[in-house]
């Protein structure tokens, strides 16, 4: 049998530049699958991810959970093996689409470099190096600040729509249920409570890449705005891809660089990176404009940086 070729799995908080990285890795050659969500996440995986934190009780902005099923020899066994299952299923066509379903059979058969990102792969991480114990991840980092600004502007405007909306169609669930609430998660509703998710998702990421060693890299969204050319240089090479310079060129000029630490070009950004200095610096950003953060060197470790970062639950 010819040998399962490893994916590459992308992992890092949600609004952290994992949609980017990967955008750039598929434009750059690797098969991050068929159908795919708004923010990129292959349908199918992110059904498993989804899945798995459900199981525990979890959520993507209540992680903490999985560490229940993984801490469950059986729990975790069953898991795994009800995962290889499904990768060799129907379903997976989601993933691989008709003509690579046809051609491969299951992920196990692809012949090319692939892989798939979803933030929540941060914490089902050790049930896919169960799955694919040849992976190659990639861990997107981006300022604590930032991100959590984007988790609550995006909080807002999805309470505000969906205000309207039920303002305007409220009979109907007189008669069908509602599906779904109206934000996407009232911890990330603000930004102390974005920050604190933030830094659950720092940790075990930092994790996850020092337990792998070279079988794993860290990605600095500032240092890929400042150096695309570079930094994609690096990313290319850990993800098996030989893309052309012309084609990295263009990858690299469709970086808006513009994104870069945001939240310093806002008076209120600047207040709020010093009330909240204290958690930053836990996360590895220190409370000056962040411009520490463009000192990433692609592959290299967390501890190579001095950082001490503890796990709380």
């Amino acid at each position: 049998m010819k040998p399962t070729r490893p994916p590459v799995i992308v992992i890092g908080m949600h609004r952290s530049g994992t949609t980017l990285v990967t955008q750039a890795l598929r434009r750059l050659g690797l098969f991050t699958g068929w159908r795919h969500e708004g923010n990129g996440e292959a349908r199918w995986f992110l059904g498993v991810n989804e899945w798995l934190l459900h199981q525990s009780g979890g959520a993507w902005d209540r992680p903490l959970p999985i560490d229940d099923l993984f801490a469950h020899p059986t729990a975790h066994g069953l898991a795994a093996a009800y995962v290889r299952r499904t990768l060799r299923g129907p379903r997976v066509v989601s993933f691989l689409g008709p003509r690579r379903m046809l051609r491969c059979g299951s992920p196990f058969g692809l012949d090319e470099p692939w892989g798939w990102k979803d933030p929540r792969n941060t914490f089902t991480l050790p049930l896919w190096l169960d799955v694919f114990p040849g992976a190659r991840v990639i861990c997107v980092e981006r300022h604590g600040l930032d991100v959590a600004r984007s988790l609550v502007a995006r909080e807002r405007t999805s309470l505000t729509q969906r205000k309207a909306s039920f303002e305007r169609r409220g009979w109907v669930y007189g008669w069908w249920p509602k599906r779904h609430g109206f934000t996407h998660s009232l911890r990330s509703a603000t930004i102390e409570g974005g920050l604190a998710l933030w830094l659950e998702y720092v940790r075990r990421g930092r994790r996850e890449v020092e337990r792998l060693g070279p079988r794993a890299m860290t990605v600095r969204y500032e240092a890929l705005l400042a150096s695309p050319v570079s930094q994609l240089t690096a990313v290319a090479d850990f993800a098996g891809l030989d893309p052309s310079g012309a084609r990295l060129d263009e990858v690299a000029a469709a970086i808006n660089p513009q994104r870069r630490l945001a939240f310093a070009e806002d008076p209120e950004g600047a207040a709020q990176c010093e009330a909240f200095a204290d958690l930053l610096a836990e996360g590895g950003y220190p409370p000056t404009t962040g411009r520490a953060a463009d000192e990433n060197e692609p592959g290299r470790g967390v501890a190579a940086r001095g950082l001490a970062l503890t796990e709380a639950r």
